[in-house]
């Protein structure tokens, strides 16, 4: 009877062990912008682990090897809690210690974003108003390079008609 449910226990121990590696992986990388979902599907995966857990402790026919690695999954998962909630607690104590210092800075981000909303406008004014200035110029900017590589092609050959002039 032991055999028959050993496959299907080591099968779920295997998963379980899988799950806490991916658990603690995932948590090593950086946030995503979805991290609030991230952490949900995490936590609800811990608290189906927890319940596998709890049954395969409870089970009598559980080997004494399964029963060892359901515990230490237990003990990991619990040392996962605390550390979580000591972290928590780290955060909440310096938002309040530092919360002037956050205040102000999104002040001034709101002030900076309105800056920058204002130069943009002014700068569109500015360009919309010296349209033709503008045209001029790059009018010019182009007639020039024209001009730049004529007179460079002109320039060179003019030389060496003179070289060629002199050797004859």
């Amino acid at each position: 009877m032991i055999q028959r449910w050993r496959g299907p226990v080591i099968a779920v121990t295997t998963a379980l062990l899988v799950l806490v590696i991916g658990a603690d992986i995932s948590l090593s990388r950086a946030r995503r912008s979805n991290g609030r979902r991230e952490l949900h599907r995490q936590e609800t995966q811990v608290k189906r682990a927890r319940r596998v857990t709890s049954r395969i402790l409870k089970d009598r026919r559980a080997s004494d090897t399964i029963k060892r690695q359901a515990q230490e999954l237990d003990v990991v998962l619990t040392e996962r809690e605390r550390v979580i909630t000591a972290l928590e607690s780290l955060h909440r104590d310096f938002v309040a210690q530092h919360k002037a210092d956050i205040d102000e800075l999104s002040a001034l981000r709101r002030r900076a974003v309105g800056i920058d909303a204002r130069l943009r406008n002014g700068r569109k004014q500015v360009l919309a108003a010296h349209t033709a200035e503008i045209e001029t110029l790059v009018g010019g900017a182009e007639r020039a390079e024209q001009l730049i590589t004529a007179l460079t092609t002109n320039y060179t050959a003019h030389k060496r008609e003179r070289r060629s002039s002199r050797r004859q």
